[in-house]
């Protein structure tokens, strides 16, 4: 059990607005540990929550109050009762929310040791663990042509696991002219604006099932006309592997040409534990040794006041942003 009384955490206070307050620490369960968090990723999976935290419920009271963040990396600073792989002090990463603060109970089986060699503000694991879960599904032949719908963080990030996979050709696409810069200078071989992209690529007549098109291919957007790009850049009995997460509304699927191209489509997200353990460990293996290049994904750093300041740079992606992080002791 840890000695520590209070400590300070974000908290979303109504859209698009949060503030520093002093809670509790949290106290770790049998098979919990408590981390100390040094560093925590700005996911694009929280903006929703962060733009709307009470939606659909009525409006909060003064009392209540939404906390997010989920890729901590940090230290050990207690264990729960029945915990044997972790001890106090041990560098960790997990997947755990809430963690824009101080402290974070994480189970045991979804927390993973961090190498010596890997700062705090690149250890957080859970985005590559889910790219890295994700790909392992998809059967990806040794110099095969494949094509990327989306060029932000989770797209150079499947990028360089694409490469380190074997991919042969990779083709990116994205709206955004400094996206497909930056995929090129991560391993891409050939980058296009949608209005762009060479007709070959494209497969939208039955008679080019086989003559257009890509046999894999990865969306990674989350917006709309991001999926439907990705469903006319399959070929017959391509693998769409979609990687975007979907969240602001609804999306509608053009099942007519997904049917008529037998195409597999894949939903990446990965909910077994045991999977993203795996995805983490390998992941860190992987920014140790360099083959994917954290240090030059994370772009920006904020403090623990800053939170709304993060979403809003993320939202509006200034030149040179793809991912930020939360110091909570900056």
């Amino acid at each position: 059990m840890s000695h520590l009384m209070n400590m300070k955490a974000t908290v979303n206070i109504g859209p698009s607005s949060s503030e520093v307050r002093i809670l509790p620490v949290p106290q770790p369960k049998e098979n919990e540990v408590l981390i100390r968090v040094k560093a925590c990723g700005v996911c694009m999976s929280d903006l929703e929550p962060w733009l709307h935290p009470f939606a659909p419920s009525i409006p909060p009271n003064n009392e209540q109050y939404v906390r997010m963040g989920h890729e901590p990396a940090g230290i050990v600073e207690a264990v729960g009762k029945n915990v044997s792989k972790f001890k106090v002090g041990d560098r960790v990463a997990s997947m755990v929310a809430p963690s824009y603060g101080q402290f974070v109970c994480a189970p045991e089986n979804i927390t993973v040791l961090v190498p010596d060699e890997v700062p705090f503000e690149y250890a957080i694991a859970e985005p590559a663990a889910c790219l890295i879960a994700g790909l392992e599904r998809i059967p990806l032949e040794m110099g095969e042509t494949v094509a990327l719908v989306g060029c932000g963080f989770m797209g150079l990030g499947v990028l360089q696991l694409l490469r380190a996979r074997g991919a042969g050709k990779i083709v990116a696409i994205d709206v955004n002219e400094e996206a497909l810069q930056n995929a090129l200078r991560f391993g891409a071989d050939e980058a296009y604006q949608p209005q762009d992209i060479p007709e070959p690529y494209l497969c939208l007549e039955w008679d080019q099932q086989w003559s257009h098109g890509f046999s894999k291919v990865f969306e990674v957007t989350g917006k709309q006309k991001g999926i439907d790009l990705a469903i006319q850049l399959c070929q017959a009995h391509a693998y769409l592997a979609a990687y975007g997460y979907h969240q602001d509304a609804p999306r509608t699927i053009d099942f007519q040409m997904l049917g008529w191209k037998a195409i597999n489509l894949i939903n990446t997200h990965e909910r077994r534990p045991e999977a993203m353990r795996h995805g983490m460990e390998a992941a860190l293996e992987m920014i140790k040794r360099g083959q994917l290049k954290m240090s030059e994904l994370i772009t920006h750093q904020f403090k623990l006041n800053e939170l709304d300041l993060a979403f809003q740079t993320m939202i509006s992606k200034p030149k040179g942003y793809i991912k930020g992080v939360i110091l909570p002791e900056k």
